[in-house]
Formats: structure tokens, sequence, C-alpha cells
């Protein structure tokens, strides 16, 4: 019965916005445009704000993080929270800022393994000390130089929920208290 049900009919995805139709032999291509015109938003977009950010010397992680409106604003460290698997957390309530509190390798190791559960004997030590490395150097190097939005934002939904830069809020709340503004980018979906 699947074998004559798949003479009679089929389907074949055909690249991102296509896919191909046969019935009793006869084909048809149906494309997704409203996929693609969502496509071409968001590449536009992209490059319009990528080219406002670049105009105020401010640099974005990774092309693509917003898809919405953009404004670069301030916002006080204890007002920028992170979600996780639901729930909303401040920044105190997070490993990176407690590691960065108390020096306690566990916390950060705990830390890498919630996020890596099935990585078996993960982290290594190489790969704990690299990580625990990583943000003291990026601690230290706020400390020196201050934040520097051109290397990389801050970036948060409308709900000042972090989309990116929880490493680098933490450090900041570490070395500045949660009354210390920072600039961020501020994404409103539209």
């Amino acid at each position: 019965m699947k074998n004559l049900l798949k003479k009679i009919f089929s389907v074949q995805k055909k690249g991102k916005y296509e896919k191909k139709i046969c019935i009793f032999g006869f084909s048809f291509k149906v494309r997704n445009y409203r996929y693609m015109m969502y496509d071409i938003f968001r590449k536009q977009n992209t490059e319009r704000i990528r080219s406002y950010l670049k105009e105020r010397n401010i640099s974005l992680p990774y092309d693509g993080l917003f898809s919405g409106e953009v404004e670069i604003t301030e916002v006080a460290l204890k007002d920028i929270r992170r979600e996780w698997k639901g729930k909303i957390y401040s920044l105190y309530d997070l490993s990176p800022y407690k590691f960065l509190e108390t020096r306690d390798r566990e916390i950060y190791k705990h830390y890498m393994q919630i996020h890596q559960p099935k990585a078996k004997n993960y982290p290594s030590e190489e790969q704990l000390d690299a990580a625990i490395a990583h943000i003291l150097n990026l601690e230290k190097n706020i400390q020196e130089n201050g934040y520097d939005v051109s290397k990389s934002i801050i970036c948060l939904n409308e709900n000042n929920v972090l989309s990116d830069g929880q490493r680098r809020a933490c450090a900041l709340l570490h070395l500045y208290g949660g009354d210390h503004k920072v600039k961020v980018a501020r994404e409103y979906n539209l």
C-alpha cells in the first residue's frame, strides 16, 4: 500500500522556498512566498541595523541577531534579566556572576555542565581552565579599558532579557554593581 501511495503522491523539498508535489505523474512546484518575503525582510533589516550601529561605532556579536527594530539605550545592570528553560533570572542569580564573586571553580564547572548536558566528561580540566581564563580576562579587560561597545554590545529584548552578552553583563555587575548603567542594544519585535 505504501509503495502504491508513493507512486501516486509524493512531496519533495526543493531548497529553502520550494516544494515539488507529484500526483498521478503530474508535478507541481509550490513556492512559500511568505517565508521568502520574511527572509528578504530579515536580510534588509540586518543591513539597515548594521549600518545604524556602525554610524554609532557599535558592533554586534554576530549578524542576524536582530529581526525587529533596535534602539541604543542605557539600562541599569540590576534591571537586566536572563531567560533559561522558561524561567527569568536576575544577573545576581547567574553562575558567571557567582563565580566572579567567589572564584569557586565548581560553580563555573557546574555552569558549563548544565549547558552541555549530553557531553561526557565535560568539561575537562583544560576546557574548564580555558573558560575560567576567558571570563577572568574579560573582567580584567573591562576593568582596565572599560566596557567597549565598539567591540561587542550587550543585546536585550524589549523586556530587558539578554539575547547576547551574559558574561559581559555579569563582569560589569561584579565590577560596578547593580545601579551602574550600561549601553545596550534593545530590540523591539515588529
